[in-house]
């Protein structure tokens, strides 16, 4: 889940600075208000935590199954690499820094190398590719420009592409949640292949679609596919999650969002010389960064909604947006298999508004930058549609990547230096 610290519009991030708040805009979906900020209770034991410390090198976590299993990238001349020479060939440097695939056993940190037809599975060509298969029996990666799945139980990889497909190894992918699909974008047009990489069905989306983003999509068995969008409709833009119907060819808005709201508000009187008059206006945006559909069809969303930074839980039945928990700056969750756990990071920015230079509220470019950044990371119950007995795992760091057990009993953090293991009661 990587994406910029700052998703607010510069006109309404200053606002929210003075004001201490920002003003909903009215949109197709509904959204509940709420209020509530990080009330750690610190209530969820830990039978145990601690640090794969002889793992070194770990580029990227790609997998965690069974009880003990992890799938890492490791980068074999950790601390030797230094930065790329000039006229360096950078794909062969970023393959070297980000190393080979191999499984762990976390209780012993043993490792054993994933291998493909050529010998080692590079850790950056999987990057590219829809990666490992929810059921951790393929791979589906690019390299030098071709797409490939490969069979990890037997080591054979077989290239796969179309005559009509000529920029696969440029496309975004995802997994089916049940293994069979590997689904993929790009060109504005959807390819559904089957788990060897043959062909199924391709689908070229419509006008109306401005915005599909990059792998933010999901299939449960590659039948609908879900993504997160931008859609022309009636003149106006609207943003949200829709689901794409494979046999049919229809999408359908599954939270629509009015993506850019102006609206006239009273002058907060900030500079009588720049803001002049009683009114000024603002743009007021919403966006949806992640999602999780959960079992009910309930769906968790980090979003910016109505001007509001937040993880919201969308009800289904009522299509309502419920403020599950608010923040600023940037968030990170995952949520555990048994769907009884959530753990998320929050970057919050730090201000000196002493030596801030303020944006004017028209727009444009802003100077406010933040001298540091605050990160935390919490776990809570997921319990009555609301968080619960939130729990400081960490401070002073922010995870990048999350991993749940199969059991939801153990969690690791990946954080880019370190790699944390949690076993919960």
């Amino acid at each position: 889940m990587k994406r910029k610290l700052f998703k607010l519009a510069p006109a309404l991030l200053i606002l929210t600075l003075i004001t201490g708040h920002a003003t909903g805009a009215k949109s197709m979906t509904d959204v509940k208000q709420a209020t509530t900020e990080q009330n750690v209770k610190n209530t969820i034991s830990f039978v145990e935590q601690s640090t794969l410390s002889k793992l070194k090198g770990v580029s990227n976590i790609f997998h965690y199954y069974g009880k003990d299993k992890l799938v890492i990238g490791i980068n074999e001349q950790a601390g030797k690499l230094g930065a790329p020479k000039e006229n360096e060939d950078l794909t062969k440097y970023y393959r070297q820094k980000y190393g080979s695939v191999y499984t762990v056993n976390i209780s012993d940190s043993k490792v054993t190398s994933i291998k493909d037809n050529d010998g080692m599975l590079n850790s950056l060509d999987l990057e590219f590719g829809a990666g490992y298969s929810p059921d951790g029996k393929y791979a589906d990666y690019v390299k030098n420009d071709k797409s490939y799945v490969l069979d990890i139980q037997k080591g054979v990889s077989k290239e796969y592409s179309n005559i009509n497909m000529n920029y696969a190894p440029k496309m975004y992918g995802n997994w089916s949640n049940d293994s069979n699909s590997i689904i993929k974008y790009g060109n504005r047009c959807f390819f559904i292949f089957d788990n060897t990489g043959t062909l199924k069905n391709t689908i070229k989306l419509n006008d109306n679609v401005n915005y599909v983003s990059g792998a933010d999509f999901y299939s449960k068995d590659g039948k609908d596919i879900h993504f997160i969008g931008r859609m022309h409709e009636n003149n106006s833009m609207k943003a949200g999650l829709y689901k794409l119907n494979v046999d049919t060819e229809s999408i359908t808005p599954i939270i629509n969002l009015d993506y850019l709201v102006k609206e006239k508000i009273k002058n907060p009187g900030t500079d009588p010389v720049e803001h002049k008059g009683e009114y000024i206006e603002i743009h007021k945006q919403s966006d949806i960064f992640s999602y999780k559909i959960l079992s009910n069809g309930n769906i968790i969303v980090d979003a910016l909604l109505d001007s509001k930074l937040g993880l919201y839980l969308y009800d289904v039945k009522t299509n309502k947006l419920n403020l599950l928990t608010n923040y600023e700056g940037g968030l990170n969750f995952s949520v555990s298999p048994d769907e009884s756990k959530i753990v998320y990071s929050i970057t919050t920015p730090i201000y000196d508004n002493n030596n801030s230079q303020k944006d004017t509220m028209e727009g444009g470019s802003t100077n406010v930058k933040p001298l540091e950044n605050k990160s935390n990371i919490y776990v809570a119950n997921f319990k009555d549609n609301k968080l619960d007995d939130i729990t400081y795992i960490t401070k002073d760091q922010f995870a990048i990547a999350y991993k749940w057990s199969e059991d939801s009993k153990k969690l690791i953090l990946y954080s880019g230096s370190n790699i944390n293991h949690i076993t919960f009661k």
